[in-house]
Formats: structure tokens, sequence, C-alpha cells
């Protein structure tokens, strides 16, 4: 069950006497979102303006909306702090609350895979789950590591899709890795960024999961995309506008590498990066700069690179 706890959003909107507050909600809250709307302005007073754009994560504050609407107070909701802003920003991250986690089938599998000594990742939303596993983990005589990863985690354990260093800090010191976290996207990249067996568990239906085959599917479209692009003669190397993806300095390098091999060169500002916004341009290949997602986006049937990938294109 989700646990959405509000009380810490109405006590910050009261404390700054915010009278217009931005809110920006996930795609899977929107059916909950006219409910929320109503209780905080029944509770405070404010006028509260919604964001109906998609929200993909915590790198996207409605800073422009903030501006539009002289906003007092930026709600963030389902997501921990990632960047800095000048605006007043309240992040208010969701909670999964899960019955008791019967440790036996986990128990049976990591020992068939030979993992004694176990990394613990999660996705933030799944922390406190991940530490009653911890616990029962350990009781079961099994050796349980967790790390802090980089400046844009939270919490202990917490992989982000631009953020796996919790798992290259282990990766030496385990047999394998257990992410607790629903979805395929953090514990695919937790699987790329490892030589070790990554299994994912998802406390909400208690299934167990291998990413190998999605691993090697994975690692055989990028290996292909580069063998694409060194072909390339034009490449369009992709901005985002968003607060927290937003890197000029790594695409006026990849500009610069480009051009040093007498290739063409074009830098495409935008601020949500989507296929049909780049109808028309004419480049042989994408270089994407922002959220590693977009490299497995089909930018109209041409190759997408992110930056690591196009020095090996360039070599």
């Amino acid at each position: 069950m989700l646990k959405l706890d509000v009380s810490k959003a109405v006590k910050e909107i009261k404390k700054k006497k915010a009278k217009t507050v931005v809110l920006q909600i996930p795609e899977g809250l929107k059916s909950r979102a006219l409910d929320l709307v109503e209780l905080l302005e029944k509770k405070t007073k404010a006028k509260v303006v919604l964001v109906m754009d998609p929200l993909w994560g915590a790198c996207d504050l409605a800073e422009e909306e903030m501006k539009m609407f002289s906003g007092d107070l930026l709600i963030h909701l389902g997501h921990s702090k990632f960047c800095d802003s000048k605006i007043k920003v309240l992040y208010l991250p969701l909670e999964y609350k899960v019955k008791e986690v019967s440790l036996e089938k986990l128990e049976r599998i990591l020992k068939n895979e030979k993992i004694k000594k176990v990394g613990l990742i999660c996705a933030v939303q799944f922390f406190n789950s991940m530490k009653a596993i911890e616990k029962g983990l350990k009781k079961k005589k099994f050796t349980v590591l967790i790390e802090k990863g980089g400046s844009k985690s939270t919490v202990p354990g917490q992989v982000l899709g631009c953020d796996q260093s919790a798992v290259r800090k282990l990766e030496k010191k385990v047999d394998g890795f257990l992410y607790i976290g629903d979805g395929i996207f953090h514990s695919l990249g937790a699987a790329v960024n490892s030589d070790k067996k990554v299994l994912s568990f998802n406390p909400l239906n208690g299934e167990i999961k291998d990413y190998k085959k999605e691993k090697d599917l994975y690692v055989r479209k990028r290996y292909g995309a580069i063998a694409r692009a060194k072909n390339a003669k034009s490449f369009g190397i992709l901005l985002s506008r968003k607060k927290g993806q937003f890197q000029k300095e790594l695409a006026m390098e990849a500009k610069k590498n480009i051009e040093k091999k007498g290739l063409k060169a074009f830098l495409f500002s935008m601020d949500q990066i989507k296929a049909e916004y780049l109808l028309g341009i004419n480049v042989d290949c994408f270089v994407n700069t922002a959220c590693p997602r977009i490299v497995e986006d089909n930018l109209n049937d041409k190759p997408v690179l992110n930056a690591k990938e196009l020095e090996e294109a360039l070599n």
C-alpha cells in the first residue's frame, strides 16, 4: 500500500505563508490528484496549481510554472532531493507500506545462486522494506552490505537511473546484488553496471527476477548503436532544459570532439526530448546528454549514444 502523508506539506505551506503553491505529481497518482488539491486548499487556504505535464523524476522541477504563477512553494511529490534550485521546493518522497516479507523464497534463491555476501540496493520508496530484508537475511546468516551512493542518493542503498555508484562501491565485496523495488529501469541499470548477478525483488507482488537476459539484450543494442554511429557524418547533440538534466559543458565537449574528427555537430535544446520534435532533422546520429533513459528510445530510427559511447564511436 502506498503511504501518502501530506501533513508535512500542510505544515510547510503554513510556515511559509504561501498563497500560491505549484504541485508536481507522478503519473500513477493523478487519479488522486484532485482530492489532494482540495485537501491542501481546504487546510491552508492557498491556491494550488497542478502541473499536468509528465513528471520524469526529481531532476524535473517546475521552475517555469513557479515563475509564471508567482508561486511561493513548489511541492514535488514522489521523489527525494536531486538538485539545488533557487526556488523554494518541498520534496515529498512516497513510501510503500508492505506487509511482512516472507524470506524463505529469497533465502532459497540466493543460496541456489551461491550469493552468500549480498549487496542490497533499492528505490527510495522501498528503503524501509530493504532495511527489514537486511535484518531478516542477517538472521539467516547472510552477510549483507549496503553502501551510500553518490551525492544524488538520499539514503543508503539507493540507486537512480543516472547514479549507480552504490553498486560500483560494492562490486568487489559481494557475491551478487538484490534490488528491492518495482519496475525494470533501476534493476536493469544495476545489472548493466555490475559483472555480478543482480536479482530484483518486488515486495508488492513477491516476484523475484533475474535480469540477465534483459542485460544481454540491452548491451547488444548499445553495441549495435555504437557500430551504426561509427559511419555517421553528422551528429545532433540533445540538451534538456530540465533543471537536473541540463548539461551544457558535456554537450559542448561532445561537439568539440566530434568536430575534431572533421564531422558535423549541432546542438538541439528542448525541455522534453521526444522523437516528434526531431522530425525533419537530417543527422545520422543523436548524442544524449540528458536522462540516461533516452538512449533506449527510438528517435526516428537513428542511433542514440550517451557521452561515453560517443567516445568509443569516435575512436
